[in-house]
């Protein structure tokens, strides 16, 4: 891993970066002495749900440690229907969500509205199941969105759920 020193560009924030797939440089910051937080870079369509090893490097990208960590960058998910389109305020209705990307090898979470994230169950490829909160209620329903693999990046589709 990285380690820290007292050179030139050891323990600068700006020194510090990742490198994924030996291709996309990013920055970094340090969490702590043994955590680097990399920003992720916009990958090509060609290494999205690929595995990329991720090195670190503290001197600006000069020298770069290689590690056996990896990352995968995630096609992006996207909602286009559900089934039922409404339910109760009490909650509990079991709502399938159609779409693309979602698939049985990354985990899927519903929101609904601010509402989430709500664990989804994988049905099969482009459908999962979750179950609509209670009080989730709007004047105009709310926004079923869906994230995979992390609870952070959420679709933007619209697609509304009328309680």
């Amino acid at each position: 891993g990285i380690g820290s020193g007292s050179g030139s560009g050891s323990g600068s924030g700006d020194a510090l970066s990742c490198r994924f797939g030996g291709v996309y440089v990013s920055g970094a910051s340090a969490v702590s002495s043994s955590v680097l937080r990399c920003e992720t870079p916009t990958f090509a369509d060609a290494t999205i749900d690929r595995a990329l090893a991720v090195d670190a490097s503290n001197n600006g990208g000069v020298d770069f440690a290689q590690s056996s960590t990896y990352f995968e960058p995630l096609g992006e998910a996207l909602v286009s229907a559900l089934e039922p389109r409404a339910g109760t305020a009490g909650g509990g209705t079991v709502v399938s969500v159609y779409g693309v990307g979602f698939t049985a090898d990354e985990p899927v979470w519903c929101r609904f509205g601010t509402t989430g994230p709500i664990p989804a169950a994988f049905l099969r490829d482009g459908i999962v199941r979750c179950k609509s909160p209670a009080k989730a209620t709007h004047k105009n329903g709310v926004p079923l969105e869906v994230s995979r693999g992390n609870t952070f990046d959420v679709t933007r589709n619209n697609v509304i759920f009328d309680i």
